[in-house]
């Protein structure tokens, strides 16, 4: 396999955590701040519901902690490990990306290290082992937004890459791909308010 194949191949696996990590986000988030307070209010009285959104946060968490683990023995396809491969003295060195570009995503990361610390401190301590008790002392939790700002960055590097090496868009906002985890939140929080509108005129009936 040549390097360009190679590098193909490489892409499209980080493309798939960051794809799997971003789905898991959305839906997450949407499940702790939906549009409308009777959304809001159904979630807060479901327990499956809450049970989800737990576990879409947890799985958010260990699919960017395996893009943001700078370990080269740990997770196969880390952004760090992947970038210093773009290097000037780099195995994909011939590709010829934009220094600039590189320091730039360096930047980014050092930036968001804070977060990129938290997640990783939460896959290691809470979220990688579930046949024991978890250490949670000391663990703070990055919020949705402070979040989704890794998945900018793992995108830009994916565009990046098609765009310079394989003179292609990678559409990551693709249409076909937009999530929409309000549909069946918004059914049931509706359906729940009938529900509880045709009991109390019931009641309301009753009384008079």
């Amino acid at each position: 396999m040549g390097k360009k194949e190679e590098l193909k191949d490489i892409i499209w696996e980080i493309w798939k955590i960051s794809l799997n990590a971003k789905r898991f986000l959305q839906y997450s988030f949407y499940l702790h701040k939906p549009d409308t307070a009777d959304e809001l209010e159904y979630l807060k009285t479901s327990r499956d519901f809450k049970f989800i959104a737990r576990a879409l946060w947890r799985n958010a968490v260990i699919e960017l902690s395996k893009l943001f683990n700078s370990s080269k023995n740990r997770d196969k396809f880390n952004i760090f490990h992947f970038i210093s491969k773009l290097e000037k003295n780099g195995h994909y060195r011939d590709f010829k990306i934009d220094q600039a570009k590189i320091d730039n995503w360096y930047a980014q990361i050092d930036e968001n290290k804070k977060t990129i610390d938290l997640i990783n401190g939460l896959r290691d301590k809470v979220y990688a082992h579930t046949d024991g008790p978890s250490d949670k002392n000391g663990l703070d939790t990055p919020t949705f937004e402070q979040t989704e700002k890794l998945i900018v960055i793992i995108e830009s590097v994916i565009k990046e890459i098609y765009s310079s090496i394989f003179n292609t868009h990678a559409m990551t906002d693709s249409p076909t791909l937009k999530l929409e985890p309000s549909k069946i939140i918004k059914v049931l929080a509706a359906e729940k308010k009938s529900r509880l509108k045709e009991v109390e005129n019931l009641l309301k009936k009753n009384n008079d």
